[in-house]
This record gives structure tokens, C-alpha cells and sequence, in this order.
């Protein structure tokens, strides 16, 4: 017989370990329906002591969270919010009215570095930025362009700054092949032990190791 989330051995864990939220995101090997996304929500929050923060990626899951689903999620004990990964600033727009637009504290971020400020502008708590992991906010006062748009935002200014850039990869290399491998590439450089991609995907390159080392001499970082 199947155990009851309660029942799940490590549902403790990653609190133990210091962990603030659980971010997941639907069931992605099939194709979930989105009765199947409500009910793999509502067993994890019912699993965990922690938080649960939806991670929307149809990249990913191949399944898109509608609006209506999304109303159902938001009324399970614990799931607090979303970080959408669409790049979709009309939807992002509809889930600020109708998630928010009564008063409620359900969270809602971007996952989509470029978008850190319109984000705020919409009415959404921030961004999840891949650029954070490298650097927000230096000992040296330096910021990375979604942190000073973001500061931007805040302080009503007229944005006028380019979005921040991507680390390199190789040609006809996927976007996670490149993001991933560039992002841990840097910050081993940073002194920051990431490890590399998990195969398939590759490390990069002595050539892109040395782009990206410049990018971040130039950036002040290194």
C-alpha cells in the first residue's frame, strides 16, 4: 500500500538542512492534466513543514497552469505562491489582478532576469533571477543590471538601461547547455564549488571559460 504523504520518509529533510520554501514544479515525465497539477500541490504541501512555491515552466513540464487552476491552488493550506517562467507579461499581468487583487498575500514572481522590473511594476513581490547567483550586490557596491532596473523601478525612474547579459555558450548549444554550464563555469571562477552540468550537458571550454572570466573582470566581480 502506498504511504500517505505524512508518512513519506525525509518530508523533514530539507527543513533540517535550513531550507526556507520548497519551489517544484508539476510533474513534467508525462503530460499532467491540470486536475493532476492540483493534486501534486496539494500532496506536497500536505508532505512538507515548508512553504510551497509553484514553479511554472511549460519548457519544462510540457503543461501550462491556467488561470482557473491556478485560483484552486492558491486555497491550498500552504502553497504560497508562484515564480512563472513564461516570459508571459499579459498572463503574469492576469495572475497579479486575479491572485491579488483581493488583498491576498500570495507571492508572485518572475523567473525571467530581462523582466526583473516590469515584474515590480505589474505588482509582483520580484524576480528569481539566474544572474543573482553571481552577483546582487557586491562588498565593492557593484550590482548586476536586473538589481539596478529593479532599484530603478522602486525609485520611480525612467529605464532606459539594457537588460542584463548571458554568459556564452557554444554554438548550437540549448539554452540550458549554455545557461547552466555558463553559470556554473562562473561561479567556480568565483570560488564558489558548483560542480559541472550533469551529463549530457557539458562544461564549458577552456575558450568560454576564458570569455566568461573577462566578463566578470569586467564587471568588477573578479
Amino acid at each position: 500500500m502506498r504511504p500517505r504523504p505524512e508518512q513519506w520518509p525525509g518530508r523533514k529533510r530539507a527543513a533540517q538542512l535550513g531550507a526556507d520554501v520548497v519551489v517544484s514544479l508539476a510533474p513534467y515525465y508525462t503530460q499532467p492534466s491540470q486536475i493532476d497539477i492540483v493534486r501534486h500541490f496539494r500532496a506536497l504541501a500536505e508532505a512538507s513543514d515548508l512553504p510551497v512555491l509553484i514553479y511554472q515552466f511549460p519548457g519544462i513540464v510540457k503543461t501550462s497552469i491556467t488561470l482557473t487552476t491556478y485560483t484552486q491552488l492558491a486555497e491550498i493550506p500552504g502553497v504560497v505562491g508562484v515564480k512563472d517562467t513564461q516570459a508571459d507579461i499579459t498572463e503574469f499581468r492576469s495572475m497579479v489582478e486575479l491572485l491579488r487583487g483581493d488583498g491576498r498575500d500570495f507571492r508572485l514572481f518572475l523567473g525571467t532576469d530581462i523582466l526583473t522590473d516590469v515584474a515590480v511594476f505589474l505588482g509582483g513581490q520580484g524576480s528569481v533571477p539566474s544572474m543573482g547567483n553571481i552577483v546582487a550586490r557586491s562588498g565593492g557596491g557593484v550590482r548586476c543590471r536586473c538589481c539596478r532596473r529593479l532599484g530603478s523601478q522602486l525609485d520611480g525612474k525612467s529605464q532606459g538601461q539594457r537588460a542584463a547579459g548571458h554568459l556564452p555558450g557554444g554554438r548550437n548549444r540549448g539554452v540550458f547547455d549554455g545557461g547552466l554550464a555558463g553559470l556554473k563555469c562562473a561561479l567556480g571562477l568565483l570560488g564558489i564549488e558548483a560542480g559541472p552540468p550533469a551529463p549530457p550537458l557539458r562544461p564549458c571550454d577552456a575558450r568560454e571559460t576564458a570569455a566568461i572570466a573577462e566578463i566578470l573582470r569586467s564587471g568588477r566581480l573578479l
